[in-house]
């Protein structure tokens, strides 16, 4: 498969998640859940005509993705994104015919949006699939596979040897190190701005900005971490780790397919989650041992007063309320806090940002290895309870580091 070829399914999958992952977050009728199912519909008649065919098979085989019997082997978020996001609706395969309409597959996200289940359309198979593998590089097998997706920037890969290679990496450094420093500066200034939230005074544009400076920095760097260190106030400390959450949603988004207005959007309702514990007391947050019952009973009200908050904002995405109000809610639908007149399941970015919460508040600040490691443990501990089990296992993928080897 040449490197267009290849950019050309990427880009494919990546609308294909962009759209399914855009009705997680918003209505139907919203105009970004239109714009993403009309960019899928057009794409996939592109793909289809270039490539003189009627249908295309998606699926993946461990985490290698596999189109029409082809193996994109070596695949980086992109594919591991893409598999894990069809994990989570149960997706076994997937077959995208020529003449999908976008009444079509705005259906099959509406049903998939009310079941969590996807059923197959006229023009969308899915389900199991079973090929037999002839691998360009001459091997052959055989397997089933799931085809999920998330995001590329459409990009083929780089290619380069010898001293050109190492200018490039040089390059990237300087690129990641001076996004990074941009990062610190834009936290910084945006401190007062997430304090001023609490007195409904402004500043949410601020932050706002935050969030699109943090996406660049990711885009150069995946290892960007919080550069923030000695935080003393009651105020910084609940920003650090909004930050923290807010960088590791974007992260993990990004390697689920989100891209542009929906990422921002999902790393904003990240950083702002916490906003109402900017109303209780200070030495409720700073007391090192177990709370008491009273203590407990008003630290269950930060969703609420969080969601109090941030409706009074005028321009707010309605992500950004909901992730306040749900980041406690349980996967499992049993009672949590706030306590639901009906049952229901957090939207993915409150699921997201659940994750990313459990993870940073159970590593504390400056963390060790030792700490992390019992953090990863943590979420695994509360997969399918607290936190939905596919998203913890796609996060776990994302940021455990590599075995080491004997």
């Amino acid at each position: 498969m040449s490197v267009a070829e290849r950019a050309a399914i990427e880009r494919l999958v990546l609308h294909v998640v962009t759209a399914v992952n855009s009705r997680a977050l918003y209505p139907g009728n919203h105009p970004r859940t239109r714009e993403a199912i009309d960019a899928w519909v057009a794409d996939l008649e592109r793909v289809l005509e270039a490539r003189g065919q009627t249908s295309i098979a998606l699926l993946a085989v461990d985490d290698d993705l596999v189109v029409d019997q082809k193996p994109i082997a070596q695949g980086g978020l992109t594919v591991r994104g893409f598999v894990h996001a069809l994990r989570r609706l149960g997706v076994e395969g997937l077959t995208l015919s020529r003449g999908l309409t976008v009444d079509e597959a705005q259906r099959f996200l509406e049903a998939l949006a009310e079941r969590s289940v996807a059923a197959s359309t006229l023009h969308i198979q899915v389900g199991q699939l079973r090929v037999g593998l002839d691998d360009e590089r001459g091997g052959e097998g055989g397997g089933a596979g799931l085809a999920g997706g998330v995001g590329s920037d459409g990009e083929g890969p780089s290619e380069g040897t010898g001293a050109g290679r190492q200018a490039q990496l040089r390059s990237s450094a300087a690129s990641a190190a001076d996004a990074g420093a941009r990062l610190l500066v834009a936290a910084e200034q945006a401190k007062s701005a997430f304090v001023r939230q609490r007195e409904q005074r402004g500043g949410a544009a601020q932050l706002e900005r935050l969030v699109w400076t943090a996406m660049d920095a990711l885009a150069h760097s995946a290892q960007v971490m919080l550069p923030m260190r000695d935080l003393r106030t009651h105020d910084e400390l609940t920003f650090a780790h909004s930050l923290n959450v807010s960088l590791l949603v974007l992260a993990h988004g990004r390697a689920l397919g989100l891209r542009g207005e929906v990422l921002k959007d999902a790393g904003f309702a990240a950083l702002m989650h916490d906003i109402g514990k900017l109303m209780l007391p200070i030495d409720l947050l700073h007391d090192p041992g177990r709370l008491s019952n009273e203590q407990w009973a008003l630290m269950r009200q930060h969703p609420e007063l969080g969601a109090a908050i941030l409706c009074e904002q005028r321009d707010l995405p309605s992500v950004v309320v909901l992730a306040a109000y749900e980041h406690h809610l349980r996967f499992d639908g049993a009672p949590s806090y706030p306590v639901l007149r009906s049952q229901r399941r957090p939207t993915l970015a409150s699921a997201l940002t659940a994750v990313a919460d459990t993870f940073d508040a159970f590593c504390g600040r400056d963390p060790s290895p030792a700490r992390r490691d019992a953090a990863f443990s943590m979420l695994r501990k509360r997969a399918g309870t607290w936190l939905d089990p596919i998203l913890v296992d796609s996060f776990c993928r994302l940021f455990m580091p590599p075995p080491v080897a004997p």
